[in-house]
C-alpha cells in the first residue's frame, strides 16, 4: 500500500531547516564520539565481569555514595541510601529472590487495583475469571 500524497501534505513540516541539519549533525558527532571513546575501552568492559564481587560491590556502593550526596548535598538522601544497601545485603544474605521483591514494589499498587476492580465486577466471586476460561471446559 502507497501513501497518497494527500496524507503526506497534512504532515507537521520543520519551518528552520537550518535547525534541522544542525541537529542530525550533533548526533552524528555525538555518535562518532561514543564511537571513539568506546572503542579502546571494549576490552575493560569485556573483564568487567572477572572483578570478585568483594571489590566491585563496595566500589559500586562508594560511587552511589558519592553520587547521591553531589546531586543532593543532604546527610538524609545518604542515610536513605545506606538503609537500602543494609537492606539488600540483608536480603542478599537471607537468600530472598530479587524479582519478586521487585515485582512487588513495582506492580503491587496496580495489582491491587485490578484486583479490587475484578472482584467489584463478579459481584465478590474469586473463581469467576477461571470459570469463564474456554480451556476449562470438556
Amino acid at each position: 500500500m502507497f501513501a497518497s500524497t494527500d496524507r503526506l501534505a497534512k504532515l507537521p513540516r520543520l519551518r528552520n531547516d537550518d535547525l534541522f541539519r544542525a541537529l542530525v549533525a550533533s548526533m552524528w558527532i555525538g555518535n562518532v564520539m561514543l564511537l571513539i571513546l568506546n572503542y579502546p575501552l571494549t576490552g575493560i568492559w569485556i573483564r568487567l565481569p572477572t572483578v570478585p564481587c568483594k571489590w566491585l560491590f563496595p566500589a559500586i556502593v562508594l560511587f552511589c555514595t558519592i553520587g547521591v550526596y553531589c546531586l543532593s548535598n543532604s546527610t538524609s538522601e545518604v542515610l536513605s541510601l545506606a538503609f537500602f544497601i543494609f537492606f539488600g545485603y540483608a536480603a542478599r544474605r537471607l537468600r530472598f529472590e530479587g524479582a519478586p521483591l521487585m515485582l512487588g514494589f513495582i506492580l503491587g499498587g496496580d495489582m491491587e487495583e485490578y484486583l479490587r476492580r475484578s472482584l467489584t465486577l463478579s459481584g465478590g466471586r474469586r473463581g469467576r475469571g477461571i470459570d469463564s476460561l474456554d480451556i476449562l471446559s470438556p
